[in-house]
């Protein structure tokens, strides 16, 4: 169940059966909600695990023992819950690439638990070198290194283009 949480969470649970999947797994079982828990905090991932509970008992009216609504409310998962059933709402309305990576970057960051997992997530994006990278500064082999420093400028003027192209129109 953690595991569907987690991975309904990091897609901002785009496909509404990964949130009945939930349902049923806790309507047909017997959940261990303290064994549960443990595994949720041991992989840094309660919020997320909060999260798909939380929508589960908000969408489908899935039953929670009192110590997990408690836990959600606690934790201001709420929150989380608006922001998720705002991007499945507008899933299929038309915004910019800019828009959704920009919603979806803030949301993935706000499932983590703790600080510094957040921050090894912005370090992450911030300094991942990636295709476009190699395709946008093509440098020999012994200068590689430099698509570490590259990636951020690129970014910055990549974002800085459509904010204002989108801005403009």
């Amino acid at each position: 169940m953690v595991y569907l949480c987690l991975h309904g969470a990091k897609h901002a649970f785009e496909r509404i059966e990964w949130i009945c999947d939930i349902d049923r797994l806790i309507r047909i079982s017997d959940v261990n909600w303290e064994e549960a828990i443990t595994i949720a905090e041991r992989s840094h991932s309660k919020r997320s695990f909060f999260l798909g509970l939380s929508l589960a008992h908000h969408l489908l009216q899935t039953v929670l023992p009192s110590e997990i609504t408690e836990s959600i409310d606690a934790d201001d998962i709420r929150t989380l819950q608006v922001m998720t059933l705002e991007q499945m709402s507008e899933k299929n309305n038309v915004r910019s690439d800019f828009k959704r990576n920009k919603d979806t970057f803030f949301y993935q960051a706000k499932l983590f638990d703790q600080k510094s997992d957040m921050l090894r997530f912005y370090l992450s994006t911030f300094f991942k070198i990636s295709t476009n990278d190699c395709q946008t500064f093509i440098l020999p082999e012994n200068l590689k290194l430099l698509y570490i420093i590259l990636r951020p400028i690129r970014l910055i003027g990549s974002y800085m283009h459509r904010f204002f192209v989108t801005r403009n129109t």
